[in-house]
């Protein structure tokens, strides 16, 4: 679970401050504390640890093999010609 969250959780279990003192506190928004409050309420500390998001490959198998220039690049082959 990431620092802020683990901070977050404390902070909201001990019921001393409100969420945007508790935002404030640890550099997020408001929002972001109403969030990690709602899923503690819901689904108990857990729900709050950190997962690697999972979301469609690249298209261009290509960009992850490095094989496309840069626009840079192919501007100094234009002028230089190398």
């Amino acid at each position: 679970m990431a620092d802020q969250r683990e901070e977050a959780v404390r902070l909201l279990q001990a019921g001393e401050l409100r969420q945007v003192q508790i935002a404030r506190q640890l550099g997020v928004t408001e929002a972001a504390v109403s969030k990690w409050r709602k899923k503690l309420e819901e689904e108990g500390p857990d729900a709050l640890e950190l997962h690697k998001a999972t979301g469609r490959p690249p298209r261009n198998k290509n960009c992850e093999r490095g094989w496309i220039m840069t626009l840079k690049e192919v501007r100094t082959i234009q002028i230089y010609g190398i």
